[in-house]
């Protein structure tokens, strides 16, 4: 019977999250509807993976308006698709002079 000695390393799974977001800049009036486009990649150490492995993934967009002050809209349950863009569509507030997406 022969034995061998091996090591190995074992790597830490290190997730990454990865999105990028998209809005006419044109369908920004003020109290109209706009769309958000978000295309994201999920990553396993590195490796790309299918994002159902995310568990109640959420959009927060966050307008401010001219004063500084800002206002949150939360998309909870945001369905994200592998290889396309998922669509959100939100109400311009008055006033917005900068929007901020987070996923």
């Amino acid at each position: 019977m022969n034995v061998n000695l091996s090591f190995f390393e074992h790597r830490n799974e290190n997730y990454e999250l990865s999105a990028g977001f998209y809005v006419d800049r044109e369908s920004l009036l003020r109290l109209e509807r706009a769309k958000v486009l978000v295309r994201a990649a999920l990553f396993v150490t590195g490796a790309p993976v299918s994002l159902d492995r995310l568990e109640e993934a959420s959009l927060e967009i966050t307008a401010t308006d001219q004063d500084g002050t800002p206002s949150t809209k939360k998309a909870d349950n945001f369905v994200l698709k592998d290889g396309e863009e998922s669509v959100f569509e939100f109400l311009v507030p008055d006033n917005a002079r900068s929007f901020t997406f987070t996923l």
